[in-house]
């Protein structure tokens, strides 16, 4: 590493999922939700009178063939990638084009990919940051241009004489103290959610909190957020809406929180000050299927009053044994279905998804939870096969055939068949249009790039990229 180096233009960049992962690639594709966690560097840079550009090319298969003309071009004093595991091998692609002579010592790299830390180190990044990378990337800007040692930074790791160091943990940030994200004016236009069927746009996201309390475990959310989950103050997650509506016409806000307003006393405050506001804007939230059991209603009722117009439930499975297996609760199918009448009742979009192949699961249980959803009526149902995210428990502790006797192309195949008997055979697409031609037909402008990118995803149903194979061959060339 070149240090000291002189750090007064950086690049800051999000590469796509890698080729090969059809049902990520695709779902990421017709989501086109921003990148967030950049954003808030960017805004931490900006206060530093530092020179930023950030390249948000989630969408773009392509941007790793021509991004690095770019860097080569404009030759960054520092650049940082943000990584997940789907996304390292477009990373690694992009600095393998680099001029290595000139970036020597000058990438950097953060996110949930850095579980693969000692491979990226070894590729060419020469300081990973782990966890939130607010406070950090000032210090680590401060190290590399000599003001101060690497070993004294918390929450990085790099190579030092051949020696991997890796520092302590970083403190946890303070959400009410740190800016808001960056967002550019007038360059929202290709974002927006397009499987939301209450979206306007401009679209935006907001985080209100960040973590999850709970262990679920197929998800891998836990060791990026230390299983700590922490609220924004209200009048803080206000006044960054109220700048999103004023000063970037924003119409339409995802919050991105795992779990939306855990704490009932928060929710209903946000409620009671929103109103006050008297903001107009329409937002989508994200529950657990026992939030607000113990007024549910009321809550549910005082989110459609200041705009909510969809809530999605991470509902995985309907029967019992397989939620007991994953760290669930055996009653969370009875608590949805008492959640999903009453989003029915106040006209709110209910989302349902379900991972199909946890452990326990069998024909048996993917009928079950089919019987199920075809009872409740949610809006929407998503169905989708499970992804093993490195980190995870059942990526950790059991092989395949331990737990699933299904195959992946078989569960793939339950996954279109189960979407099929929801929507063609029990009304579920007859609910859906209707829902669209009486409050949304702006929607159906998103129609034709929707149908596109599903049959991108059916051409490659049988192939070897939708689940369990896909990471193998991923996981052997990062670890």
């Amino acid at each position: 590493m070149k240090i000291p180096i002189e750090v007064k233009k950086i690049a800051l960049i999000y590469s796509p999922i890698a080729e090969g992962l059809a049902l990520l690639s695709t779902v990421q594709k017709v989501q086109r939700r921003p990148g967030l966690g950049l954003r808030y560097i960017k805004s931490i840079l900006l206060e530093q009178n530092i020179d930023v550009d950030l390249y948000d090319n989630l969408y773009d298969v392509n941007a790793a063939d021509v991004l690095f003309n770019i860097l080569n071009q404009k030759k960054y004093d520092l650049i940082g990638f943000h990584t997940t595991s789907a996304s390292i091998p477009s990373v690694l692609k992009t600095i393998s084009k680099l001029n290595s002579e000139w970036y020597s010592g000058r990438i950097i790299a953060g996110g949930p990919g850095t579980l693969h830390f000692k491979k990226l180190l070894e590729s060419g990044i020469d300081v990973i940051v782990f966890g939130e990378g607010e406070e950090t990337i000032k210090h680590v800007i401060n190290g590399l241009k000599g003001n101060c040692s690497l070993n004294t930074i918390s929450g990085i790791a790099f190579y030092e004489n051949n020696n991997l160091i890796i520092t302590n943990k970083s403190d946890i940030v303070d959400l009410n103290r740190i800016p808001y994200p960056y967002w550019e004016k007038n360059n929202n236009k290709i974002y927006g959610d397009l499987f939301n069927i209450t979206i306007k746009k401009p679209y935006y996201v907001v985080m209100a909190s960040r973590g999850c309390p709970f262990n679920c475990s197929f998800c891998s959310t836990h060791l990026y957020w230390r299983k700590k989950y922490r609220l924004r103050e209200v009048n803080n997650v206000i006044d960054e809406i109220k700048f999103l509506i004023t000063k970037r016409n924003a119409k339409y806000i995802h919050f991105l929180d795992d779990i939306f307003g855990l704490n009932p006393k928060w929710i209903e405050e946000f409620i009671i000050e929103v109103k006050k506001t008297k903001l107009k804007f329409n937002f989508s939230i994200v529950l657990h299927p026992m939030s607000y059991r113990n007024n549910r209603y009321s809550i549910f009722s005082g989110l459609k009053d200041i705009g909510c117009s969809l809530i999605s439930f991470g509902a995985q499975s309907a029967n019992k044994d397989i939620l007991k297996n994953i760290n669930r609760l055996e009653c969370e199918p009875q608590e949805l279905e008492d959640a999903i009448s009453k989003t029915n009742n106040l006209n709110i979009v209910s989302v349902l998804t379900y991972i199909l192949g946890l452990p326990g699961e069998t024909r048996e249980t993917i009928k079950e939870t089919l019987q199920f959803v075809n009872k409740v009526k949610p809006t929407i149902v998503d169905f989708h096969p499970l992804l093993y995210l490195p980190g995870s428990e059942i990526v950790e502790s059991f092989s395949k055939d331990q737990y699933c006797k299904i195959s992946d192309s078989e569960l793939s195949r339950l996954c279109l068949y189960s979407s099929f008997n929801y929507y063609i055979l029990h009304g579920g697409l007859v609910r859906v249009l209707m829902y669209i031609v009486k409050n949304n037909l702006s929607w159906f402008l998103n129609l034709f790039d929707i149908i596109s990118y599903i049959f991108q995803f059916m051409k490659q149903i049988n192939s070897k990229s939708l689940t369990t194979k896909y990471f193998d061959k991923l996981n052997s060339k990062i670890n």
